[in-house]
C-alpha cells in the first residue's frame, strides 16, 4: 500500500466516509474531544503499573568461578615486551640474562651505558606499579 504514491493510500477503503474528505479533513472536528482542566492534565490517559516482575539481573558468565576472586586485580606482562620499542637493548638484556652476565661487564658495551639506565627506568616503573 502506498507504493504507487499517496493516491494509492487515498482511494484506500479505510478512508471512504461521509463525514469527511481530503479538502476538508482540517476543518472537521474530532469525534471525540477530551474535557481538560488544563494544558498538562493527563487524566484522559491510562495509568502505567508498575512492572512486578524481576528486576533486571546479570547473568553470572559461565566462565566465572569463584576460585578466580583471588587473582582480581592481578595483571601480567613480560619484561621482554617493556623493551618492544628497542629491538637492539631488548636482544642485549636477554643475551645478558642467558649468559649471566652482570652490570660491570654491560659498562663494556658501546651501548651498556644506555641499556643500563633503560633497566633502571623499568625497575623504577615497575616499582611504582606494585605500590
Amino acid at each position: 500500500l502506498g507504493r504507487s504514491g499517496v493516491e494509492e493510500i487515498k482511494s484506500h477503503l479505510f478512508f471512504k466516509n461521509d463525514q469527511w474528505d481530503w479538502n476538508n479533513i482540517r476543518d472537521t472536528a474530532a469525534p471525540v474531544v477530551p474535557e481538560l482542566s488544563s494544558d498538562i492534565d493527563s487524566s484522559n490517559f491510562d495509568d502505567i503499573e508498575d512492572d512486578k516482575g524481576q528486576g533486571e539481573t546479570f547473568p553470572v558468565p559461565k566462565a566465572f568461578v569463584g576460585n578466580q576472586l583471588p587473582f582480581i586485580g592481578f595483571t601480567y606482562f613480560r619484561e621482554n615486551l617493556l623493551l618492544s620499542d628497542f629491538p637492539e637493548l631488548g636482544k642485549k638484556v636477554e643475551l645478558c640474562k642467558n649468559n649471566g652476565t652482570k652490570k660491570n661487564e654491560l659498562r663494556k658495551n658501546e651501548d651498556g651505558e644506555e641499556l643500563i639506565q633503560f633497566q633502571e627506568k623499568i625497575n623504577k616503573l615497575e616499582d611504582q606499579l606494585r605500590n
